[in-house]
């Protein structure tokens, strides 16, 4: 392997578990009854919806930076509600 692809791929995993780091901190800690403040001007609402200010004095990549973060924590949410209910499954099986 190169020396190159070796860095890139540390540089990958390192950012993949800021990433996680991250989201799990916002939901865990930021999200009061599943609404986290993404930044001045934009808001998510946990299973509901993203509200991004798109004035036209806003560039580009900062609404489509928090677009970014609506969908991180979307997939999070969607993520953590699949496991809940396959737990709720298990048990019902267990306690049966």
């Amino acid at each position: 392997m190169e020396f190159k692809t070796i860095i890139l791929a540390i540089a990958g995993f390192v950012i993949g578990i800021f990433a996680v780091i991250g989201v799990t901190n916002t939901i865990s800690g930021n999200g009061q009854n599943g609404i986290h403040v993404i930044s001045e001007n934009a808001v998510y609402i946990a299973g509901e919806s993203c509200v991004i200010n798109a004035g036209l004095d806003r560039a580009n990549d900062d609404i489509l930076s928090e677009a970014r973060d609506c969908a991180e924590l979307h997939g999070a949410y969607r993520t953590l509600r699949h496991f809940d209910e396959k737990n709720a499954k298990e048990l019902a099986i267990v306690a049966d």
